[in-house]
């Protein structure tokens, strides 16, 4: 494992578990929303396992969904979070893909508040010195 993985997956273990806690949820329930073990979860936030592109996918679902959002606010959560998680996971190419389709659909909805979350994260995902920790 290369210094760079490490650090990538620590970045992806720390936002994983402030992005939970940020929305009130246990690792049980992170890992029944998203279909995984709590162990895993737990691997995942000490940043022991380097995830997949798939769990990525996954666990910004689970992270980003709520009963009470309507979906096309729900789907443009769900893009922004996963591009945060693609950029701690180190692959700024995916996280790029996914902010910008996030800022279709603010622009479609004409929504605000996560459209300054995205570009904020594009931003500093696209300057000289690379992102800002998450």
């Amino acid at each position: 494992m290369t210094p760079a993985s490490t650090t990538s997956m620590l970045a992806f273990g720390a936002l994983l578990k402030r992005s939970r806690r940020a929305a009130r949820l246990t690792q049980a329930q992170l890992a029944e929303r998203a279909g995984f073990s709590v162990v895993y979860i737990s691997m995942l936030e000490r940043g022991a396992r380097q995830p997949q592109r798939t769990t990525v996918a996954l666990l910004a679902e689970a992270l980003a969904s709520t009963r009470a959002m309507p979906y096309p606010y729900a789907e443009a959560k769900i893009l922004w979070v996963y591009g945060r998680l693609e950029t701690a996971r180190g692959d700024p190419a995916a996280a790029r893909k996914r902010f910008t389709a996030a800022l279709t659909i603010c622009d479609r909805l004409g929504e605000g508040l996560y459209r300054t979350h995205v570009e904020h994260d594009l931003a500093a995902l696209q300057s000289p010195t690379g992102p800002a920790s998450p």
